[in-house]
């Protein structure tokens, strides 16, 4: 785990902000696909040299005695590729939300990635917790292969089952309570084979790991949403009522757009923490740094969550007089 002075604005104004602007996000998936090599950047492999998994962390320290662990990982395959991206703009913005809107205690992230450990070479990443700017840095590492295969689904799977069983947390082990995780992609979650398992998470697994098994896992010690991107890959493979029957109704949230999914993790976590209100969550959304749009959306698609979703929501129309914008 890394430790530092905290998340800046101002480090990301500079740095990720001018890397956005200019186009030169993700250079090492640049680089990597200009020289043929298809693998994770040593800051988001799960397995070592010798093929064993790693133990990503997420530990108090003096700076920060009662951390939250905040796992974020999204679809990189096909035309899901285009998340990191979008989760590097809107970074500014959920920060703001979870640091300066105190929404949450001590917030630790670990970026993660999936694709399909049916045909990828890269299907899993995840980095380790991170509580400065390196965040942006392991956002801006993860490696895109952009694959996926044709077989109705990917395998969010994959990325469950390592978090839940190669990731360690004082908030769990100290306090008993559940990190967050957060998964977004639009197509169903496939079993992982005995093969797979092996290869890409570094286990000799008797059988398949299957989702309901990955995904009872991970909420053992895991408050899990998967954020769905509302697309003809999703409707077609029914992939709200699968993951539904996996998590239940309320963590699984359709997005409006790929871009509110920040907005979203912030407007979860501050329900969960019981740190917002439906009242005022658009215009605390916008105050952290998001568009109005994008606020409104998010307060949309998490409404369910809140019991007094109305006031900012009454909005909806276009009109943001009570938003103050």
């Amino acid at each position: 785990m890394g430790v530092g002075p905290g998340w800046s604005r101002d480090t990301y104004d500079k740095v990720t902000s001018r890397k956005v602007a200019t186009g030169t996000s993700f250079a090492y998936t640049t680089s990597s696909m200009r020289r043929g090599v298809y693998e994770a950047h040593d800051d988001l492999k799960v397995l070592d040299s010798d093929g064993k998994p790693f133990t990503r962390e997420s530990r108090d320290w003096n700076g920060q005695p009662e951390t939250t662990p905040i796992v974020i990982g999204f679809d990189v395959t096909g035309s899901m590729g285009e998340n990191p991206a979008i989760l590097q703009r809107e970074l500014k913005g959920l920060f703001g939300m979870l640091i300066r809107k105190d929404v949450v205690s001590d917030p630790q992230v670990a970026i993660g990635a999936y694709g399909d450990t049916h045909c990828d070479r890269v299907p899993v990443q995840l980095s380790q917790f991170e509580s400065d700017n390196r965040i942006d840095d392991n956002l801006d590492n993860v490696f895109v292969e952009g694959c996926g295969g044709g077989n109705d689904g990917e395998t969010s799977t994959a990325l469950a089952w390592f978090v839940a069983k190669h990731v360690v947390t004082d908030a769990w082990e100290k306090r008993g309570k559940k990190g967050y995780l957060f998964l977004i992609g639009d197509e169903c979650a496939l079993g992982v084979s005995k093969h797979q398992s092996e290869e890409f998470l570094g286990e000799a697994q008797p059988h398949e790991i299957s989702p309901e098994d990955a995904f009872a896992a991970a909420s053992e010690r895991w408050d899990t949403y998967f954020l769905l991107v509302d697309n003809y890959a999703s409707r077609g493979q029914q992939s709200l009522r699968k993951y539904s029957k996996l998590l239940g109704d309320d963590h699984v949230i359709t997005l409006e757009t790929t871009e509110s999914a920040p907005a979203v993790i912030a407007s979860v976590i501050g329900y969960a923490e019981e740190t917002v209100s439906g009242d005022s969550l658009a215009k605390d959304l916008t105050d952290a740094g998001f568009s109005s749009e994008t606020a409104l959306a998010a307060a949309r698609s998490t409404s369910s969550l809140s019991s007094v979703a109305s006031g900012a929501l009454s909005n909806v129309d276009g009109t943001y007089d009570d938003l103050g914008l």
